[in-house]
């Protein structure tokens, strides 16, 4: 089945923020090229539709603006989204932003190694197996973080941006 890519007009069926022509020009210029062109359209495509959907459990909610229309699948397009420059300014409605593009093609080759948002079990606390040991530190993730993506968005998200004022009361 064809990857069903949202343009910013608000579909119903939108699959991906990324084609994978996007995210082959996202690789071609990175390291990542060749990883990339290994898989076949059908993975690549499975891989960006895994990708959107981390980006949606992940950060869903947090996003600044408001959805275009009640009738589209994903999150974006969006509508009031403000830019991250502190002059009330807003980005152009109804459009993908480069740098949600660039996220999902990001974490859509991090797809292509195992699940982005894999099933946790029981947490360890120490585990021996013959001389080696493991223990992991009490209170930290036992989820993999992906912080060159949470930059990519992080201009997109409610209260993330670098110049945003607090308000208190005095």
């Amino acid at each position: 089945m064809s990857l069903i890519t949202e343009d910013g007009t608000g579909k119903f069926n939108a699959e991906s923020y990324c084609s994978v022509a996007q995210a082959t020009s996202f690789h071609s210029v990175r390291s990542t090229v060749d990883s990339w062109g290994d898989m076949d359209v059908d993975k690549q495509e499975a891989c960006l539709r895994a990708a959107t959907d981390y980006i949606t459990q992940t950060f869903g909610g947090r996003w600044g603006g408001d959805r275009k229309s009640s009738t589209q699948a994903l999150e974006w397009p969006r509508v009031a989204v403000p830019w991250p420059d502190g002059y009330l300014t807003y980005r152009p409605d109804g459009t993908i932003p480069q740098e949600l593009v660039n996220a999902c093609a990001e974490l859509a080759l991090k797809a292509y190694s195992g699940p982005l948002l894999a099933d946790l079990g029981r947490e360890t606390s120490s585990e021996s197996v013959d001389v080696i040991s493991v223990s992991y530190v009490p209170g930290s993730s036992r989820q993999t973080k992906y912080p060159t993506v949470e930059r990519w968005l992080r201009s997109l998200l409610v209260g993330a941006s670098v110049n945003s004022i607090s308000v208190s009361r005095a």
